[in-house]
Formats: C-alpha cells, sequence, structure tokens
C-alpha cells in the first residue's frame, strides 16, 4: 500500500471546525495500518478521501508525555519542558538551575500554551471539547481554555460516547479525542498481535461514530478530521529514536 500522500483528492473548503487529534491510536505505529485498512474502514477513508502518511517521526524521548505535549503545545520537548512521562505541572517550576527540569520557554511557573488556549485567545466564543482516555493529558488542561472536558480513565467506548454526545448539542469548533486501548494491548500481547488488532478495530468503531455525529450534527463537510498517534512499537516494548509515529 502506498505509504504516504500530501495531495487531498477532494480539494476541500477552509474549515470552521476541527478534530486535531483521535488518537489512541496511541501507540498505533504506522506500519501497523499498512494493508490493514481492509478490517479497519473507518481509519481505511483517510486513504481514500485525505492526505496521508505512515511514516511521520516522533519527538525523542519516543514516549507518551512528550509526544501528546508537542503536539498539543507545538513545543519540542526540550522546549516545553515534557521530557518524560512523570511531568506533572509542577515541574514547569524548576527551584533551581541544578535540577533535572526545564522550565517551558512560554514562561516558567505555567503549563506550556496549549492550542486550546491559543484558540480562546484568537476568539473568546471557540467552543473546545476535550475527550481523554489516558488522563495524563488532564494536566495540559485548563479551565478557562476548555468549555468541555471528560476524562474517560480509560474507558475509550465512553469517551466516545461523551464526545459524540457533546458534537450533537454543541457542535464545538476545536475538538480533541484521545484512545489508549491500542498502546495498552501493544503492551500487554505485542505490537501487532492479534488483541492489538483487536484494539485498532474498536477504536476504528469509535471513529466512527464519532463521524456519524459529524454527520447528524451538519459540520462534517465544515470539519477537518486529523488522527495522529505519538509513537509505535515493537514487540511489547517503545522502539527509541524509531520512525514509527
Amino acid at each position: 500500500r502506498e505509504r504516504e500522500t500530501n495531495k487531498h483528492p477532494h480539494n476541500p473548503p477552509t474549515p470552521t471546525h476541527a478534530f486535531p487529534s483521535l488518537d489512541r491510536c496511541k501507540g498505533f505505529g504506522g506500519m501497523y495500518l499498512e494493508n490493514a485498512t481492509s478490517f479497519l474502514p473507518t481509519f481505511g477513508r483517510f486513504y481514500k478521501e485525505g492526505a496521508f502518511t505512515t511514516r511521520a517521526r516522533d519527538q525523542a524521548p519516543s514516549v507518551s508525555a512528550p509526544n501528546w505535549g508537542a503536539m498539543i503545545t507545538s513545543l519540542t520537548p526540550v522546549n516545553s519542558g515534557i521530557d518524560n512521562n512523570d511531568w506533572v505541572p509542577a515541574d514547569a517550576s524548576p527551584p533551581n538551575v541544578t535540577v533535572e527540569l526545564l522550565p517551558p520557554i512560554t514562561g516558567a511557573g505555567k503549563i506550556p500554551t496549549t492550542m486550546w488556549r491559543t484558540a480562546k485567545q484568537q476568539n473568546p466564543a471557540t467552543t473546545v471539547a476535550v475527550s481523554i482516555s489516558w488522563d495524563w493529558i488532564n494536566y495540559l488542561v485548563e479551565p478557562d481554555t476548555v468549555d468541555y472536558l471528560f476524562r474517560g480513565r480509560e474507558d475509550d467506548a465512553a469517551v466516545a460516547a461523551n464526545i459524540s454526545a457533546f458534537i450533537l448539542q454543541h457542535q464545538p469548533n476545536l475538538m480533541f479525542v484521545h484512545f489508549d486501548s491500542i498502546d495498552d494491548a501493544g503492551h500487554a500481547h505485542g505490537w501487532g498481535s492479534p488483541q492489538y488488532y483487536d484494539a485498532a478495530k474498536n477504536v476504528d468503531s469509535y471513529i466512527a461514530q464519532i463521524f456519524e455525529a459529524l454527520v447528524k450534527a451538519d459540520i462534517i463537510d465544515d470539519t477537518l478530521v486529523l488522527v495522529t498517534a505519538d509513537h509505535g512499537g515493537w514487540k511489547v516494548q517503545l522502539k527509541e529514536l524509531h520512525r514509527e509515529k
């Protein structure tokens, strides 16, 4: 299967709604999507109707928090200070220069500037919705920047159901959705294992559910949808400095 295209086949208009991430897709290595779209029909839509790559590179270190931080803040780990999965907001205020902590370049003492804060700064009327399975992402959510937050705590089905309901009721302008089960299956059973693809099938159905909500809310033609992941993996471990994303 083709690995990459930067040409969109339908020349869509400028969107007024955006799904910057439908994830987890956490731990969904690009190589595992190639030749699998026959049983992952919703992921397959991006091959047929959108632009795609399965060879994007993630940020080092190739683990979750630094890469979700990079996508949410547009900062590399060295600039955001989020360089490991143990990062907490207090780390943005290092007590001195001798500790192994880096304050974000956007200002010490506060979390790095996020996409949802930027959206609100550009237009305070923007409606922002965040629905997440991995609770660490909540560290990057400030109450005054997000209108709706659902913390699924590893329940991908609830994450999809809650964001779908919010779409139908409020038609948000900026949405961030995070699924975790693919990564969990990779660590427990191995990347590319039958259990891994079972989890991928479930996430495929959750994304289909969200697409259905976008259609029913009559905003599908005005919505930009981006599916991405934080890293891939090999066997039951993450592979440092790999090319999967």
